[in-house]
């Protein structure tokens, strides 16, 4: 079942965050629903990347704790998709290392492209070494 992240975001969303109860009323209703008629779960979540992307932080971190207390719950896998930019003004260590500490695996997606670049561009500045 398809449902559409933006849309699913602005009914968990109480004053610019989002708010444990309707979380639990739209996400964990639909999981348990799902879960209770299939035996099994897996679910593809974006709205966290959505977040991100807007700069809400620390309403991101709180949307993946949110989410981690629904797995306690509820046997789903979920796999996430952020658009993290590493070299992007709003990568910053303590807020990226926030919401991927809420995860027990982390799958990079850099194309191999960006770590030969990455490599020329260190030598350029650094020399060979």
């Amino acid at each position: 079942m398809l449902q559409d992240d933006a849309e699913t975001l602005a009914r968990l969303m109480r004053d610019g965050r989002p708010a444990a109860d309707l979380f639990d009323n739209t996400v964990g209703a639909l999981a348990r629903e799902l879960l209770g008629r299939f035996g099994e779960l897996r679910a593809y979540g974006e709205m966290v990347g959505r977040l991100w992307a807007q700069r809400a932080f620390s309403a991101a971190i709180e949307l993946e704790r949110l989410w981690n207390d629904l797995l306690a719950e509820v046997a789903l896998g979920l796999y996430c998709g952020y658009p993290i930019d590493v070299l992007g003004d709003e990568f910053q260590i303590p807020a990226v290392r926030s919401v991927l500490a809420e995860h027990d695996r982390l799958v990079p997606s850099l194309r191999p492209s960006f770590a030969d670049a990455m490599h020329r561009a260190i030598a350029e500045v650094l020399g060979n070494r």
